[in-house]
């Protein structure tokens, strides 16, 4: 039972940004016809690391610390999807897909 609340928080957190990053993403598609454009496919990514991260960080045993530095970690992906986005497919790892 010890595990099970961080095992449920990393499935959530995992779950929520998934579904907003794949749908903001499959917004750009023709048949749904909206398109947000890199800028709202890394501000998706970006706010639901965010959330997911201030939601779920006090489960982890490093609690607080976690939570407050949620915001900065949601922006550092947005910034990485914004910059790298367009060279490498917003790769975290540019190395992998640059070679």
């Amino acid at each position: 039972m010890k595990t099970f609340r961080p095992c449920l928080a990393e499935f959530l957190g995992t779950f929520y940004m998934c579904f907003a990053g794949i749908g903001a993403i499959l917004c750009g598609t023709p048949a749904v016809g909206a398109a947000p454009g890199l800028l709202g496919i890394a501000l998706a990514h970006g706010l639901a690391l965010s959330i997911a991260v201030n939601a779920f960080g006090a489960v982890n045993e490093r609690g607080r610390a976690v939570k407050i530095g949620g915001f900065g970690i949601g922006l550092t992906v947005a910034f990485d999807i914004l910059c790298g986005g367009p060279v490498t497919g917003a790769s975290m790892n540019p190395c992998e897909r640059i070679s």
